[in-house]
């Protein structure tokens, strides 16, 4: 068990790494178990890891977030040619879906499309967006794209410099359909 040393009514201070965190949460007890640290951290801070040992009231190992809580995503598309690339990519930028659209050309695709296998020769958009956005940048790409069942993935970005995630949302339309400044 870690002790805590109570600060106010909401307020704990955790000493970890010897280093004191102060923390907000509702205290209910004076200890609290390293799995229930453990859960409440990556809940509330993105602390990913806990050390899985203790000793003298100290956790001996611990993963600290490296960027606050963000929306940012990374949405990939592929389009056919470079001209589907463009109109994609620049309609995105100017709506304000995404705050940039790389282009990566060359890309080999090999797939199976109506039980025969191909190979084509793609380009690859990675967009820099926000979560809230994504089901409008799919519908933009399924209204443009030629392709009966394009494709739109995406991935979450977990870290990143703090600066630019804040001109990608500084850059898109949020979900109140208003620009962030």
């Amino acid at each position: 068990m870690l002790s805590t040393m109570p600060c106010h009514p909401c307020r704990a201070l955790l000493l970890i790494h010897h280093s004191p965190i102060d923390v907000t949460f509702d205290i209910t007890a004076m200890y609290w178990s390293l799995s229930s640290l453990s859960s409440f951290f990556f809940r509330t801070r993105g602390l990913h890891r806990l050390g899985q040992r203790i000793g003298g009231g100290v956790a001996t190992s611990t993963t600290l977030p490296k960027t606050p809580r963000h929306d940012a995503r990374i949405a990939w598309i592929t389009a056919p040619n470079r001209e589907v690339a463009e109109l994609i990519g620049s309609g995105l930028v100017e709506g304000k879906l995404a705050a940039c659209v790389s282009t990566i050309p060359g890309v080999q695709s090999t797939y199976r499309w109506r039980g025969k296998l191909e190979h084509d020769e793609e380009i690859l958009l990675m967009v820099k967006t926000q979560a809230s956005l994504i089901p409008k940048i799919i519908a933009f790409v399924e209204e443009k794209h030629p392709y009966d069942s394009p494709e739109v993935i995406t991935t979450k970005i977990e870290e990143g410099r703090q600066e630019y995630l804040d001109w990608v949302r500084e850059n898109t339309v949020g979900e109140e359909g208003e620009e962030k400044q």
